[in-house]
């Protein structure tokens, strides 16, 4: 299975979206967009405090009031733990959306992780680190980058094309991660004992694999973004062209751009 990155993903998106009309988001998607957005980050999934299970079910209440199977959408509780960053009983969320007729291509898959790092609200400018503040353009809070606005913008892309009547040519799995920050063991889980569920797939998207950020200009700030501080957050723009990015590859006339890409 290939991983790739996200600056090689977006790349091949690109190419792949020329072929077609990028989707526009309605006012309802949008809202839809926000109000998950703001639920999340509200959510101090935090190692130790027990609120990563609760997140990965809000997530996949979304996909099953979207109209995606129940059998396809499966919680999974795990423990985590190791010597250096504590334990804690968190979850996975794995969704397959099945190809529409017969195929004989593996799934492909997009990734990320539900968790977040710890934060003091004193180390914060005036704002709470778990509590999502829109503010001069910019939305601040824990995970609005690493990476709930990647988790937020798959979820209602895949529930945005879903309602379209978009039809996959081959099965989509989203495997969203309970511990990346800490021990990893939702990674190995993965590769491991939930492969099956998987479909044991061909390649895979890692949403946290890196990206750009954007001024409220939209002129570009700089690659690599992080939210150690909450002091690069994103704004209503970039969460929304996401939304719309995840859109346009699936929606996009064919996939055969992913064969050149090296494994």
């Amino acid at each position: 299975m290939r991983h790739l990155p996200a600056a090689t993903a977006l790349a091949a998106i690109a190419s792949t979206a020329a072929t077609a009309a990028g989707p526009q988001l309605t006012p309802a998607q949008r809202e839809a967009t926000h109000a998950m957005f703001e639920h999340v980050i509200d959510m101090p999934t935090v190692i130790g405090r027990h609120q990563t299970p609760a997140m990965a079910q809000y997530v996949a209440d979304q996909f099953k009031a979207a109209g995606f199977p129940e059998a396809d959408v499966h919680v999974l509780p795990y423990h985590t733990s190791s010597a250096t960053t504590g334990e804690d009983d968190t979850a996975a969320l794995i969704v397959r959306w099945r190809a529409a007729g017969a195929t004989t291509k593996k799934p492909i898959m997009l990734m990320g992780h539900m968790d977040v790092v710890e934060a003091k609200a004193e180390d914060w400018a005036g704002t709470d680190p778990f509590k999502m503040v829109e503010k001069d353009g910019y939305y601040y809070g824990r995970g609005t980058i690493d990476m709930k606005d990647g988790i937020v913008a798959i979820t209602q892309a895949m529930i945005n094309l879903r309602k379209s009547g978009f039809k996959p040519k081959r099965d989509i799995v989203v495997l969203f991660t309970g511990d990346e920050e800490t021990n990893g063991i939702g990674a190995r889980n993965g590769a491991g004992q939930w492969l099956e569920l998987l479909g044991h797939p061909e390649f895979g998207l890692n949403a946290d694999g890196g990206g750009i950020s954007f001024n409220t200009d939209r002129s570009p700030a700089g690659g690599a973004a992080t939210a150690s501080t909450g002091a690069d957050p994103p704004g209503p723009v970039a969460l929304k062209a996401a939304v719309r990015t995840v859109m346009t590859f699936f929606a996009s006339a064919d996939w055969t751009v992913w064969t050149a890409l090296p494994a």
